[in-house]
């Protein structure tokens, strides 16, 4: 409920918080950064929301301790954050395991200083820790599933020229 007064508190003021852009990898981990003042009065006044595209609840810091109790469950056991730099002011979140829905901007709401930082996350396609780049354990099947690019297109025509170089 403070959130949404303090975006329409916001709006009426004029203040517009400036945007921060991050790239991320899917598969890989990203930090999105937060900062508020570098002297914390104490951890029992801290409180720091974070929300995706502005209602998603990805994390929550509340009287200086991490709480996932509201948390939407896309972002379960994906989400850290820096603990130790809490009296610094650092609110910076990290988010593992990168999935193509993780794009879109993120707000950190810091309750004290009755600010907003946002920050835009843009995801690009890249090797999936999971994945195998070992293509001849894949099902013959799924390899010519739809268009291949980026790092798949490469494995994919470096094997062939190696295969053909073998059987010429």
């Amino acid at each position: 409920m403070f959130v949404r007064i303090l975006m329409v508190y916001m709006c009426i003021h004029g203040v517009s918080p400036k945007v921060e852009e991050v790239e991320g990898v899917i598969g890989a981990s990203v930090v999105l950064p937060c900062s508020g003042r570098e002297d914390q009065p104490s951890l029992e006044s801290i409180e720091v929301y974070w929300r995706h595209n502005s209602n998603l609840n990805v994390y929550d810091i509340n009287k200086g301790k991490g709480s996932a109790e509201k948390q939407q469950l896309e972002y379960k056991n994906r989400v850290e954050t820096f603990p130790e730099g809490y009296l610094k002011g650092n609110f910076s979140l990290q988010l593992n395991n990168l999935r193509d829905t993780d794009a879109g901007t993120y707000s950190c709401y810091i309750n004290k200083e009755q600010s907003i930082q946002k920050v835009k996350l843009q995801l690009k396609d890249g090797i999936r820790p999971n994945n195998s780049t070992d293509l001849s354990t894949e099902k013959p099947d799924m390899l010519n599933k739809g268009a291949q690019t980026g790092p798949e297109k490469i494995v994919t025509t470096s094997l062939l020229a190696i295969s053909i170089l073998l059987f010429v």
